[in-house]
Parts: C-alpha cells; structure tokens; sequence
C-alpha cells in the first residue's frame, strides 16, 4: 500500500516557501506522495518544480490542471520540464474542470467537453512519448517539437518517468459533470483503465480463445496434409520441395507486445514501441507452428522464412535470434530473408519457385500470398479473395490474426494508423457497414 497526501494552500501553505516545505515535510514523514491542486493560487506544476529540487523521493503530482486555458503544447513543455527538475517524480493529472468556470471565468466554449480532452490527450501523448507532434482535427491543429530537458544532475529515468507521467492524461478532476467526465473516459484510450480501448475484444481472444489455438492446428495440419501429398507425388530428379513462411502471426506472435500497449493506453499500433519490443525477444511460438516446421525438415523440405520488417542495422539480427529462440529448423542466413524496404515479398517467391519445387505459401496476411491484396478499398479486397477462393488451404494457408496486418490498410488507408479521431470514426464505420437499425 502506497500512501500520500492531498494538501492545499490554507494556512502555512499559503505562501510559496510554505509550500515547498509542507512538500519536503511530507517526504520527511515517510509519505509515498504529495498532491496538490489547481485553484486559485499558486501555479500547481512551478511549485512542484521548486519542491522538487528540495526533495529526493516523493512522488508529486497535480490534481489536477485545468486544460481549457492551456494549451496542450504549452502544458506538455511546462510539464516536462517539470518533471527534469523533479527528476522524473511528476504524476500529471489533468481535467476539464467546469462550464461555470471555462465559460465564466475563461470565456472560453464548453460545448464539446470530450472531443476536447480527446483531442488534447492525443497532443499531448504524442510530446511526451516522442518530443514532437502533427496533429489536425477540429480543435487542434499542433504541430512542433519540444525539447527535452535533462542535465548530470538531474537525468530523467525515462522508461519509469514515461510510463508513470502518462499513466494519469485522463479527463478526472472532481469537478467535472459525471456525463462529460464519462464520454471523455470512453473516447481517451487512457481513462478508465483502458476499459474501452478498441483493441480489447481482439486482444483478448488471442490471449484466452481456445478457438485460436484450434483455428492455427487447424492451418498447420491443412499444411501437413497437402505436404504429405506433395512428398507422395516426389519422383526420382524432381526439384527440392520446400515451404515459404511469414514469420510474425504466422509462426511466432507478439500477443505480450499487445497486452502491453493496453496498459500502456494505446488504442493503435505503435512502431516506436514495436521496434523497442523487438530485441526483448519475448515471442512465442504460435500454436502448430514449430511441429509443422519440423516435420517439413524431417522430410527434407526446405524452409524459407521471409519477414518485412525494419529495426535499422540490426533487423536481421533480432530475426534471426528470435527463430533460433525456439529452435526453428533450418533457421540460417541461406534460409531466412529481411525486408526492410517494403512489404512486397514476391521476389522470394519467384526465387524460390525457380529453384524448388514450392508447396505452399504460410502468412497472417493476404498480401503474403499475392501483391493483389495490397489495396486501400474494403470491398476490392474482398472481391480479390473470393476470386482466389479455391487457393486457400492448397496453395495459400491463413493464420488468424485480428490486430494489425493489411486489412488494417485497406479501412484506413495505412497499416498502422494514427490514434486520431478521424480514424476511431473510421474504426467505427467500418464495425458498422452492416447494423441493424433496431426496428
């Protein structure tokens, strides 16, 4: 149990110095945080910035800034820097606060309370993780960077400080009505504990559905089976049989690197955060995946593993370890191929089918199969799938994957879309194309 304290600006408080010493007062008493508001006096986060360089431990946080009068840009470079001169003991916590006041003390327009603490979570999420922002919607339109603040002295502890600073962009305050306070909760991504982050369903079937386990034996023993018949028509002088496959969601899953940006409040794929998951090795195998590898190299079937990624230099080191992680046969540098540049993995398939005789094709992702699915129309797509029907389970074997991949590509445009309101409108557009109207 952690224990800290709210105070206010009564009585020996009420001066600066008086605050800044009931803060190292706290610290002295054993206190795990000093929290204070934003009311009418002080400024909440310069006086944090001053206790901090009299403290060493406390944790210090606002609770919570007003965003109405603030702009976003303008709070995250106040923040972090107080956060540098606390040494990475911020907990920013910021609200709407009320119509009464934005209208009447701020003269500003309260009409869209969650829009705004929407929109203003996304700018600021965006400064605080990466230092910079392009942002254009229909409140905002921020784009800059911020640099950041660190010395010898007071060097940020960046992963804690991140995680903790972000942990508390939600629209709280107790004065906000409970309606508002409600819809900006469902629309932030980072309030409510990410109860209504859209990835949830799709997370979750991956990490408990017994059904997916089922639905990836089930491609692996298709695979097995149409194997079997091509080792069976093998004739003395025919070419070497052999096997490509993709390797993320197809042979190897990143359900843990999910698992984590939902803590973390992430409603989208997140490359930066990807390209930091990748060295951690922390994959699993998918289910099937490596017996069915196996028994190809029994057979003395050649394994081709092609992934598209891009981790800079070391691309296809992190590759090549995370096969050889799970003891993936034939996983070695005549065997496994990086592309770094695009996505586009037919070239493989044409070397490979000039020098051996190619069973079948294994990915997560129609585009592993064909560059026909590389398009950005929902129904195109579809229709390209239905002309190659008869193709899938014999030349082509599908693993399950409902969190990224080019289907992405094809509702939003990009494969890895921005967390943006234009783009949770889309989202919803697309769970919606066909809806009963309720009558």
């Amino acid at each position: 149990m952690r224990i800290g304290l709210f105070m206010g600006t009564m009585g020996a408080a009420s001066t600066l110095d008086g605050q800044v010493q009931q803060a190292v007062a706290a610290e002295q008493d054993g206190f795990d945080g000093y929290w204070i508001p934003q009311i009418a006096g002080a400024d909440a986060l310069t006086l944090l910035a001053l206790a901090g360089q009299h403290t060493s431990r406390i944790e210090m946080g606002t609770a919570v800034v007003p965003t109405f009068p603030r702009h976003p840009m303008a709070l995250a470079q106040q923040a972090l820097t107080t956060q540098a001169a606390a040494n990475g003991r911020l907990v920013l916590g910021i609200g709407l606060s009320h119509k009464p006041a934005v209208e009447g003390r701020w003269g500003l327009n309260f009409d869209t309370p969650a829009l705004h603490m929407r929109q203003y979570v996304t700018v600021m999420r965006s400064l605080v993780e990466t230092g910079s922002v392009d942002f254009d919607d229909t409140l905002f339109r921020v784009s800059g960077e911020i640099q950041r603040m660190s010395d010898d002295k007071r060097r940020l502890e960046a992963d804690r400080s991140r995680r903790q600073f972000l942990a508390y962009l939600v629209a709280g305050g107790a004065t906000v009505p409970l309606a508002a306070c409600t819809e900006a909760s469902e629309l932030s991504g980072a309030a409510d504990e990410g109860s209504h982050n859209p990835l949830l369903w799709a997370v979750a079937w991956q990490q408990t559905a017994a059904e997916f386990g089922a639905l990836c034996h089930q491609a692996y023993n298709v695979a097995r089976m149409r194997l079997d018949l091509a080792i069976g028509n093998r004739r003395s002088g025919d070419k070497r049989l052999a096997v490509i496959t993709d390797m993320d969601n197809t042979i190897i899953e990143a359900t843990n690197y999910w698992g984590y940006l939902i803590n973390e409040g992430y409603e989208f794929f997140d490359d930066a955060i990807w390209d930091e998951w990748i060295p951690k090795n922390l994959i699993q195998a998918v289910p099937g995946s490596r017996d069915f590898l196996m028994y190809c190299d029994e057979n003395d079937v050649e394994i081709f593993y092609v992934s598209n990624r891009d981790q800079g230099d070391r691309t296809y080191e992190y590759a090549l370890a995370q096969l050889e992680l799970i003891d993936f046969p034939q996983a070695d540098e005549a065997h496994v191929t990086v592309i770094r540049e695009t996505s586009n993995k037919m070239a493989i398939k044409e070397r490979v089918s000039a020098s051996n005789d190619l069973v079948l094709m294994l990915g997560d992702n129609l585009n592993d199969y064909k560059r026909d699915y590389y398009v950005t129309d929902v129904d195109e797509r579809y229709a390209l799938m239905e002309r190659d029907r008869d193709e899938y389970g014999r030349d082509f074997i599908l693993l399950p994957n409902p969190t990224d991949g080019h289907w992405v590509r094809a509702i939003f445009g990009d494969s890895e879309p921005a967390p943006t309101d234009e783009n949770r409108r889309i989202l919803k557009e697309a769970a919606t194309r066909s809806a009963w109207d309720g009558t």
